[in-house]
């Protein structure tokens, strides 16, 4: 008996675990050359708003609050930039992307087994399922932010259960991140599945693979 024998539903993270992360830097390669305080002050802020409470505070305005204190500036202004400079050319930049190694094969593979797919983002998922050539054979799609808070935090990860309507210990959640997507989801009594080719972590983590082939081999090809 394997993993996929207890769940009813797989959910995933996107960027660096549907594609290489290396393409994600290539995408956002316009963003370093043309605005890069804005990029800085934007990874530094997701790395804050991770660790701080906003009390029911709206994310994109919490965000928008602590970029402006970065940039010096308005927080209406801030909010501006990050929306006409950083997410809308995102948006339109991501259609590069191409998927890992095996994957629709193995997301089939699930389907025919009756696991609904979800996916859950840290940021806005636009087109890039479609960009993959699996958003078919998705159920949904979430982004972190609309649910006011960033992974490894659970309000996520619950949004995510609600939308399964199954419960947290038969989700099975896939991620490139230890700290964010396999802590946040094990904290919630998700089961995990973390895509690495780095050593360390893989205890904590009911699976632990390279490439969406080889899971296809070890656990779903007969």
């Amino acid at each position: 008996m394997s993993v996929f024998d207890e769940i009813r539903a797989a959910a995933f993270d996107i960027d660096g675990t549907l594609y290489p992360n290396y393409q994600m830097y290539i995408w956002g390669i316009p963003q370093m050359i043309l605005c890069p305080r804005l990029l800085f002050a934007y990874n530094e802020v997701r790395k804050e708003i991770r660790n701080i409470k906003t009390d029911g505070e709206k994310f994109s305005d919490a965000q928008a609050r602590l970029m402006a204190v970065r940039l010096e500036t308005l927080t209406s202004r801030a909010a501006e930039k990050v929306e006409r400079c950083l997410y809308r050319p995102w948006l339109f930049q991501t259609r590069i992307i191409r998927p890992v190694k095996g994957l629709r094969e193995f997301l089939e593979s699930l389907k025919k087994r009756g696991i609904a797919l979800y996916a859950l983002s840290d940021f806005p998922v636009g087109r890039k399922l479609e960009y993959l050539g699996v958003s078919d054979l998705f159920g949904k799609a979430l982004c972190s932010e609309d649910y006011g808070r960033l992974k490894p935090d659970a309000a996520p990860f619950k949004a995510l259960q609600k939308a399964a309507n199954v419960p947290f210990s038969q989700i099975l959640y896939f991620g490139n991140s230890y700290d964010k997507d396999i802590a946040g989801a094990r904290a919630v009594g998700m089961k995990t599945a973390y895509i690495t080719r780095k050593k360390g972590k893989e205890k904590a983590a009911d699976i632990v693979f390279r490439d969406y082939e080889e899971l296809t081999a070890r656990f779903l090809s007969h």
